[in-house]
Parts: C-alpha cells; structure tokens; sequence
C-alpha cells in the first residue's frame, strides 16, 4: 500500500492517558489550559521527511474524551485512504480497497504488527496541542517562534498558536523531529 508508512506513523499520534497536568514555565504558561480540553475536532495536513523520501496525507480527527475517530485521506481528489477509531484497550484501523479490518490493544500494537517497529504513540494526544506529555521527563527551549520541547528523544516545534476562545491557545503548526524523521502537522481548523 502506498501511504502503509504515514498511516503507520499516524499512529504515533495517538494514545495517551490523563494525568495531573505539569506547572508550565511562564514562557508556556498561556498552554495550561489546553491539558484540560479533551473534547476536539482536528482538520489539517500532516507530512513526513526521512531521507529521501516525504509523503503527506489529509486529516480529519475526532477527539471525544479518551475516545477517537481518525480519517486520513491523500491525492488530487482527497481519496479516502483509511479510518482509525479506538478507545482505551482498543484500536482498529479500515484501509480503503482492503477487507481487513486490522485491530489492535493499543496504537502501538498495531503499528508493531504492521511494520515491526513503534514509536512512543501515547505523546501525540498532546504534542498536537502544543503541549508536552505530563506523564514523561521533558525539557523546554525557547525558539525563534515561541517555544520547544524535547521529549523521550523528539524534539517538538509549536507555532502559529490560534486563541480558540477567551482561555485556550492551540497550535497551527506542530513539527516533531527525531533522528532524520520529521513530521509536520499543519491544522486548518481547530473546533472545540
């Protein structure tokens, strides 16, 4: 299949846990909020660079609290590619042209199962707010945009931070990068 890399790697995106939100530098400060919104619609463009090769996908995600609903789409008429749904406990992923309905306990199971390999998937849920996970070590750094952070051995970019309403900043642009992999998250709309 020709996106089996970028629909695997969107796994990556998933996953995640609440916990106690950190105390945020007051350079971060203004993303306090965002640990507390776990009711979302994500639309936007993600793209991957390794090497020599990029690849980049549309997304539709649905974040309803620990529940989601994923729709990746590519090409010049924006053609269905696969659906994610998942749940705690449970992910399963339909490819458009395929019959198999690939299920799986988590992301990373089933990102395993299809490539052999995984990466750690429960950061994404909040990497694509602009914030980083409460419930692993992390190092913030200033940028030239704002602010960074790195993060279990990523480094994570937010930019172009929207007011989504009178408490709540989320990002346009997420870029993570790690090892020769970069993955850009552009988001068109946030709806809250």
């Amino acid at each position: 299949m020709r996106h089996l890399l970028i629909l695997t790697l969107f796994l990556f995106l998933l996953g995640g846990c609440s916990s106690k939100p950190p105390l945020l530098p007051e350079s971060m400060q203004a993303q306090q909020p965002a640990y507390d919104l776990s009711d979302w619609i994500l639309e936007g463009r993600m793209s991957l660079r390794m090497e020599d090769r990029s690849d980049s996908v549309s997304i539709h995600w649905q974040q309803k609290q620990r529940d989601y609903e994923i729709n990746v789409s590519a090409g010049p008429f924006n053609q269905s590619i696969a659906r994610l749904e998942g749940r705690p406990g449970f992910v399963e992923m339909q490819v458009a042209g395929e019959e198999t309905l690939y299920t799986a306990r988590s992301p990373e199971a089933l990102m395993n199962a299809m490539l052999g390999w995984s990466l750690p998937v429960s950061h994404g849920i909040y990497w694509v707010k602009g914030i980083p996970d409460p419930n692993v070590v992390f190092e913030i750094h200033q940028s030239e945009r704002g602010f960074s952070f790195a993060q279990s051995g990523w480094t994570i970019d937010a930019s172009r931070f929207e007011q989504v309403n009178p408490n709540l900043l989320l990002p346009r642009r997420i870029r993570m990068e790690r090892e020769g992999l970069t993955i850009t998250l552009v988001v068109s709309q946030w709806r809250i």
